[in-house]
């Protein structure tokens, strides 16, 4: 595995994420629209919302990094505020090297110690299979099964809704 570097996003990171959901790899499996532009990218980063809790990951060692993963956690509203909805992203070069595990495992950590979630959400296509036995590797459930979830690249996408729950401390 490369040696990472997990931080928190900056607006300076607008380029490098237009262009890692751009890719084929990341586009069709994150629902994002395609030709997203730096600009607006810039824009969503200048605005993040205090709910919004954002990792990326580059090569650790590198003058300037490039971001070559990103994970988002969102909590959510009242009365769902014990939970946070999960979005994961990996360049398709480096997808295979364990870079998904460390920042889902960051945002894990990052639920669980500082922010008391109780509950983690996320919808995968059914046929992510790496994306699905990382989840489930990492505590993960599926709920349920969401035919039709997205059209995506031409076609309807089914979907998985799964979750991870932390049992109640003392």
């Amino acid at each position: 595995m490369p040696t990472l570097q997990l931080r928190t996003v900056r607006p300076a990171d607008a380029a490098d994420l237009a262009a890692l959901y751009a890719s084929d790899g990341v586009l069709a499996g994150t629902l994002q629209l395609p030709h997203g532009s730096v600009e607006g990218w810039h824009r969503r980063l200048q605005a993040i919302p205090p709910a919004i809790h954002i990792l990326v990951a580059e090569q650790a060692g590198q003058v300037i990094g490039q971001v070559i993963g990103q994970v988002v956690l969102e909590v959510q509203a009242a009365p769902r505020q014990h939970t946070g909805m999960l979005v994961l992203a990996v360049a398709p070069a480096w997808q295979g090297q364990g870079i998904g595990r460390r920042l889902l495992q960051a945002a894990i950590e990052l639920a669980d110690e500082t922010l008391g979630l109780r509950r983690l959400e996320l919808a995968v296509n059914d046929d992510n299979l790496p994306a699905l036995a990382l989840y489930q590797q990492c505590g993960f459930q599926c709920e349920a099964t969401c035919p039709g979830f997205a059209f995506s690249q031409g076609r309807y996408v089914q979907a998985l809704r799964m979750a991870r729950r932390r049992p109640a401390t003392p």
